[in-house]
């Protein structure tokens, strides 16, 4: 098969690239191909498998004449008869209306490529229309290089002679190059046009800012010298190198150590299919590091940016560091494998190009004689008026007519304008001599701050020979302040907590005493001690639990721990009187489904956000009025998000008890006051309320204390009402044990959920995270496998196992993070130096700390509280991409077969080593996301809400 390849120019950019693709594969399927261009041609950059080129023939599209295009035509008409050509390939601008006609009036099919909008209309009257109603109209086949490009098409083409033929690669030739990147070398590959430097200047720019030592340019064209003197008023003169246009950017790419490569279009897919990271620029600014999501959209518009908004400086300096924290997210063979091998493509081009026959359209055959009619003029087409006007009335005859009107117009007004453009041009003139003379004073003051800058840097170098000293002098004393600092701060923050602790009274009062052995207990006195702290707090105590351990431990520690900033609550939006509750259900309820009240269980501003918190926000979510009743002193209804209320005090509590009517009030199995308040649900029955029972923990010694005995009679008092009440577990257990009890009917099971925009939020933008401690510092400074765990530090955990596991990895560090229930951070192997507990760190900022995480772990002891638990943090661990190793018992986390089980010391090691190993794996890690995504807090408010309406109907 005979192939005429006819575009307007063939030098050196994208378009040649896709065209050497396509020569080199059809000559392997035995096509005969040749080439016709413009005067713009590059023969060093020519396929070798090109049979014959015809240069030099009259494609204008800046100054076209009639004379032209026919000479064009006939030209294009003479090589398709002497070389027997079998299909014509056309390619824009100003070579497609007489490819397109030569071809029609001898009846040869041929095709037309669209490379981008400008393809379909470059703002050039006759262009666009020529372009949309006559060619396009004609060619049997219209290939678009983007999805962009083909919804543009779509308007002027039938879908069955429009096809999306985006650009590829030879992926035998762009392979990943066998040396290692050097992280302050980047390449460059840009056509130097005029129109792309822009972008390139500014990649140059943040680049050099944000710590880039060299980069090196491929690229030519009229834009260079302009570049070049940028480069140098910037004094980039020494990170920037300018290495002229390459006809062989495989090799360029592949022999140097590129930490990755920043261009448009065909460069992102050429550096993507050798793994290197690609920063996508466009032609006024940098758009950013493609990853597989800015990847794909990216596509949509062939790789050139548009559609995509900037990004700032601060940004892509943030993608940078990533490069090298997560190499393999920016790493996109896969993806041009999946989507952009250039084989698959030009096959695709083969099989539909050999069936294509020509098309017969009137419009084609009437512009041909219009322009026969008019060959032998030499003018620019807009000269001959009455002949635009005649083509544009075959093609449009709306454009026809505002042809006709503009050029009445033009004629009455053109002296007119002439002689105003004269007085625009002499005033031009007049402020180009001005800017001159001010232009020439400048130079000599640059000249003069020049010499001085010289004398600043000598005088500068001096200084910072002494800074120098200076620095290694003091630097280990800065370090060394730095750290007993935050020691001190932090021991600080734990004797003001422990001065308010119930322990902390009974330990003062033992001091009084003189109790000789306060901090290691042996005594019978010390056991008497410890059992009435646990009485008075309700809470089972370690026997050597003392309120000094923490301090003591953190004194004792290799580097000291810092408490996280606590995060402000935001203002209230409003705030209602209880006397304004009325008013305030009849403005608000019409448009809500009810009123959902949380009653009394943890209070709202706690540093860790729990299940109570997450899921009255959510119910909000779910269309309902919410109410957060908590025990802290507030001023009425403080609205903290539109219709979500917090409520405290005294006040509250005889609300909700005497007032509160046709709610929803949520009872928390682990709230000790209702316990004791149990004589108040019959009343709140009594006022058409609805009580959801939400039995979230076993009620046992270990997790309730003394408290017990309370949530017990809690658990009766609801039992008894079992034919009124709603029941929800929040785990399979929970339920399975209600409905021993329960009619199954009225239990759901509604599990802890996730928060995820809390936690992918810190993953889009970590260094928007508040500063980390310095002991997180020093741990993440030592380079090693963090393994970690946030949470509660209760006896619930198993820390004999715990111990074992951290000694048998000593080359691992282990993060502890959350509060100490009670004694809990007393039993970890602190005396261990990869052992680390950094006390309590604020909810807002949690993420930040749980991102450099490389494993995650839920350590329970075996038994009922294990099995019995659905653990908030394995989602919020999902959310963080985390691999996660839990123990045996944990059943609710056993579900997902993602989750790593470790029953014993030595098998959770191994469990460990495995999920490091997964958690560099990108389908493991997206995997983990869509799990945190299916187990959101509005999922399970959803459930709840389907729950709630079955049984006491929808508003």
């Amino acid at each position: 098969m005979n192939l005429l390849i006819v575009s307007e120019h063939f030098t050196v950019g994208g378009l040649e690239s896709r065209l050497k693709g396509m020569v080199v594969f059809l000559s392997r399927k035995g096509w005969k191909i040749y080439l016709a261009c413009g005067p713009s041609l590059c023969r060093e950059n020519l396929p070798a498998q090109i049979a014959e080129v015809f240069p030099d023939l009259p494609f204008d599209v800046s100054q076209p004449s009639f004379a032209s295009i026919e000479s064009g035509i006939l030209r294009l008409q003479q090589i398709i008869r002497d070389y027997s050509i079998d299909l014509v390939d056309l390619h824009p601008f100003g070579s497609l209306l007489p490819g397109a006609l030569a071809a029609h009036e001898l009846q040869t099919p041929f095709v037309v490529h669209l490379h981008g909008p400008l393809s379909l209309g470059l703002g050039d009257r006759w262009y666009d229309l020529t372009t949309r109603f006559c060619v396009l109209p004609m060619a049997p086949m219209t290939y678009a290089v983007s999805p962009e490009t083909y919804s543009l098409a779509n308007v002027y083409v039938d879908a069955p002679q429009l096809e999306l033929l985006p650009n590829g690669v030879n992926l035998d030739l762009f392979r990943p190059g066998l040396r290692e990147p050097d992280p302050g070398r980047w390449a460059v590959l840009c056509r130097l046009d005029g129109v792309k430097d822009r972008g390139a200047q500014k990649f140059c720019s943040m680049a050099c800012h944000a710590g880039i030592q060299s980069i090196d340019i491929f690229g030519d064209g009229p834009g260079t010298f302009a570049l070049t003197q940028w480069v140098k008023s910037e004094g980039l003169g020494e990170c920037v190198h300018f290495k002229g246009a390459s006809l062989e950017v495989e090799s360029d790419l592949a022999h140097q150590p590129y930490q990755g490569v920043a261009g448009m279009g065909r460069v992102v897919l050429e550096a993507a299919a050798m793994n290197l990271p690609v920063c996508l620029v466009g032609y006024e600014g940098v758009k950013g590091v493609l990853d597989a999501e800015l990847f794909t959209s990216s596509a949509w518009w062939n790789f050139s940016g548009r559609g995509l908004p900037d990004i700032a400086w601060e940004q892509f300096k943030n993608q940078l560091e990533h490069i090298q924290e997560q190499p393999e997210k920016y790493q996109l063979r896969h993806l041009v494998e999946q989507h952009a091998d250039e084989k698959r493509m030009w096959e695709k081009y083969h099989e539909s190009a050999i069936c294509l026959k020509p098309c017969n359209v009137e419009g084609a055959h009437q512009v041909r004689s219009l322009i026969k009619a008019f060959s032998k003029d030499q003018n620019p087409l807009l000269a001959n008026q009455s002949a635009m006007g005649e083509i544009f009335r075959v093609l449009d005859p709306v454009s026809s007519r505002s042809w006709s009107q503009s050029t009445s117009h033009d004629q009455t007004n053109l002296r007119d304008h002439i002689a105003q453009l004269q007085i625009e041009l002499d005033a031009v003139q007049s402020q180009k001599d001005q800017l001159q003379k001010e232009l020439e004073a400048s130079r000599s003051q640059k000249d003069q701050l020049q010499k001085e800058l010289e004398a600043s840097r000598s005088q500068k170098d001096q200084l910072q020979i002494e800074a120098d000293q200076v620095r290694s002098d003091n630097q280990k004393l800065n370090e060394s302040l730095a750290a007993w600092e935050g020691k001190a701060r932090r021991v600080v923050t734990l004797i003001k907590q422990y001065e308010t602790h119930a322990s902390f009274r009974i330990v003062k009062l033992l001091q009084v005493l003189k109790h000789p052995e306060i901090v290691r207990v042996k005594s019978p006195v010390w056991a008497l001690a410890t059992a009435l702290m646990a009485k008075v707090m309700k809470r089972p105590l370690a026997a050597d639990y003392s309120p000094f351990g923490p301090i003591l431990q953190e004194l004792t520690q290799a580097m000291p721990a810092e408490s996280s900033p606590m995060v402000e609550p935001s203002k209230p939006l409003s705030v209602y009187g209880r006397q304004e509750y009325p008013r305030l259900l009849r403005e608000r309820l019409p448009n809500c489904k009810g009123v959902f009240v949380h009653a009394f269980s943890v209070n709202w501003n706690i540093p860790l956000f729990s299940r109570p918190q997450h899921m009255s926000m959510a119910m909000r979510d779910c269309g309902y009025l919410a109410i957060y009743a908590d025990f802290k002193e507030t001023e009425g209804f403080m609205e903290i998000q539109d219709n979500l209320f917090l409520a405290g005090g005294d006040w509250i509590i005889d609300f909700i008890c005497r007032d509160l009517k046709d709610s929803i009030i949520s009872i928390y199995s682990t709230s000790w006051w209702w316990g004791e308040k149990t004589n108040a649900v019959s009343k709140l029955r009594e006022r058409n309320n609805t009580i959801l029972y939400e039995y979230i923990d076993h009620i046992d010694p270990k997790i309730s204390g003394e408290g017990v005995k309370d949530l017990s009679r809690l658990f009766k008092c609801m039992k008894d009402g079992k034919e009124e009440h709603l029941f929800v577990g929040s785990a399979k257990l929970l339920c399975d044990e209600l409905a021993r009890e329960i009619p199954s009917d009225r239990i759901a099971l509604v599990p802890n959920g996730v928060d995820c925009r809390h936690y992918m939020e810190a993953m889009q933008h970590p260094a928007s995270g508040q500063q980390l401690s310095s002991i997180m510092k020093y741990i993440l400074g030592k380079g090693r496998p963090i393994v970690g765990y946030f949470g509660a530090l209760a006896h619930w955990l198993d820390y004999d196992l715990l111990k074992e596991v951290i000694e048998s990895k000593p080359d691992y560090d282990f993060v502890f993070i959350g509060p100490d229930y009670y004694g809990g951070s007393s039993l970890l192997p602190s005396h261990l130096p990869n052992c680390h507990w950094l006390g309590v760190v604020h909810y807002d900022v949690l993420p930040y700390y749980a991102l450099h995480f490389d494993v995650a772990i839920i350590p329970f002891e075996r038994g009922n509280v294990a099995k019995s638990t659905s653990p908030l943090k394995l989602f919020e661990y999902f959310a963080l991409e985390k691999p996660v190793v839990v123990t045996a018992d944990l059943l609710e986390c056993r579900v997902y077969p993602e989750v790593f089980v470790g029953e014993t010391p030595d098998a959770f090691c191994r469990a460990i080593d495995e999920a490091l190993e997964q958690s560099k794996n990108p389908e493991f890690k997206e995997k983990l996301k869509q799990l945190a995504l299916q187990n959101t807090w509005q999922c399970r408010a959803r459930v709840l809400d389907e729950f709630i309406r079955e049984h006491v109907g929808s508003k």
